[in-house]
């Protein structure tokens, strides 16, 4: 009995021996695979903190490069704000001189109630227009004489009248001057025309200047003055607003073609440069004596400058001056107005001051 318990017992030893043995097995394999498990995860994480280490050391590299380029940037817009803010004070200058500009033409677009020009006024109003019923006939000869024999106006070089080369008097200055060149007395004679138009508002309105000729065109209506050897001719009817048109085109002083201005008549006033057609095929006057030159175009030869090539025509108009503006002919740019120009540069100015900002 007692052997069969011992068997039994170190049956049982044994066992729990060899089952600790399995166990102790496992636990090294275990052992062993977290080994492994952790050392893969070392390797992994030392390969992504390399990988953070470069990407940090990039991102630094970066951030130093953007800092320089932002304060390359910085300089530059320093640079570029004080440019523009120099533009602007300069397209304002340019706004300014084109006002006063526009401001004097619009000023010495009409004469005055000074005491010298309500003379020429009282003048002109008793010797050149004549108000019959629902008519008014003005003759534009007669501006010529009531300047030259009432008040002793004559043709005078810029030189003598300002010392300068070239200067644009005002009505005021013509006739403290006693007289000026051909664009003073285009202003002046324009200034006359459209007063003598004021008394004919609301009336059919006939012009009469002269021509070369034969007899003699009376350029008063009591008929106490005369241009010899010339006669009468009765303009194309409308054709009755003012304007300055001045080129390459005849000198009545020098019977030449060259820097000269005279009077053109359009059936509408010019406002702007779509207007300009109208000055096509329109009578034009010299305004130093009241002589019918033809029409713009064939008829008198001279054109009115509307492509690059026209600058090949003899006779040509690169300037017009009405009440309210001036326009000028640009090689490249064509017909330019000085308040188109004004509008452009104050949006030019609007633009930059809102891009500042």
């Amino acid at each position: 009995m007692l052997s069969a318990v011992l068997l039994l017992t170190v049956a049982v030893l044994l066992f729990t021996a060899y089952s600790l043995q399995l166990q102790n097995k496992a636990l090294v394999q275990e052992s062993s695979a977290l080994k492994a498990s952790s050392e893969a995860l070392a390797s992994s994480q030392a390969s992504v903190i390399a990988s953070l280490e470069l990407e940090v050391s990039r991102l630094n590299s970066s951030l130093a490069s953007l800092r320089g380029e932002l304060e390359s940037a910085s300089k530059s817009n320093h640079y570029l704000k004080s440019e523009v803010e120099d533009t602007i004070s300069r397209l304002e200058a340019y706004r300014l001189e084109l006002n006063r500009s526009l401001e004097w033409f619009k000023a010495n677009a009409a004469l005055s109630s000074s005491v010298p020009e309500q003379k020429i006024k009282d003048s002109l109003r008793h010797e050149c227009v004549k108000v019959e019923g629902d008519h008014c006939t003005l003759l534009l000869g007669c501006y010529h004489l009531v300047n030259s024999a009432y008040y002793d106006l004559k043709y005078r070089s810029d030189i003598s009248t300002s010392s300068k080369s070239d200067k644009i008097q005002s009505l005021s200055e013509f006739l403290d001057n006693r007289g000026g060149d051909c664009e003073d007395y285009s202003l002046f004679y324009k200034a006359e025309h459209s007063y003598l138009l004021s008394l004919c508002k609301g009336k059919d309105v006939s012009l009469e200047a002269w021509v070369p000729g034969e007899g003699k065109a009376w350029v008063n209506f009591d008929e106490s003055w005369y241009m010899p050897n010339s006669e009468t001719v009765l303009l194309p009817d409308g054709f009755i607003h003012p304007n300055v048109v001045c080129g390459e085109i005849f000198d009545f002083n020098t019977g030449k073609v060259g820097g000269h201005c005279m009077i053109a008549l359009t059936r509408k006033e010019i406002l702007s440069t779509k207007d300009l057609g109208l000055l096509r095929g329109a009578p034009l006057v010299e305004p130093q004596s009241g002589k019918y030159m033809g029409l713009i175009g064939a008829d008198s030869g001279i054109i009115l400058l509307e492509s690059t090539a026209d600058y090949k025509e003899p006779s040509y108009i690169y300037m017009v001056v009405t009440d309210n503006d001036l326009f000028l002919y640009s090689l490249g740019d064509g017909w330019l107005s000085q308040s188109s120009l004004e509008h452009e540069l104050y949006s030019r100015q609007l633009e930059l001051v809102i891009a500042k900002r």
